[in-house]
């Protein structure tokens, strides 16, 4: 975004799709930036991204989802 995070969902999914981001330069950091945080934003993006590799996750629309 305009001051360098990378823009996730609740999912840590980014605009690209089967690209995801964790820690504190995602948007989802914003409110509180510490290393729990970014522990816990890691174990989402790997769970969202198990499933969208074993195909659990129905493709999404890139837009303004974000």
């Amino acid at each position: 975004d305009e001051n360098g995070y990378v823009k996730v969902n609740e999912k840590m999914e980014t605009n690209v799709i089967g690209l995801f981001a964790a820690g504190d330069f995602t948007t989802q950091s914003l409110f509180l930036q510490q290393t729990v945080t970014a522990c816990a934003d890691g174990a989402k993006a790997a769970a969202s991204a198990f499933r969208f590799v074993r195909g659990q996750k129905a493709p999404r629309q890139l837009g303004n989802s974000l």
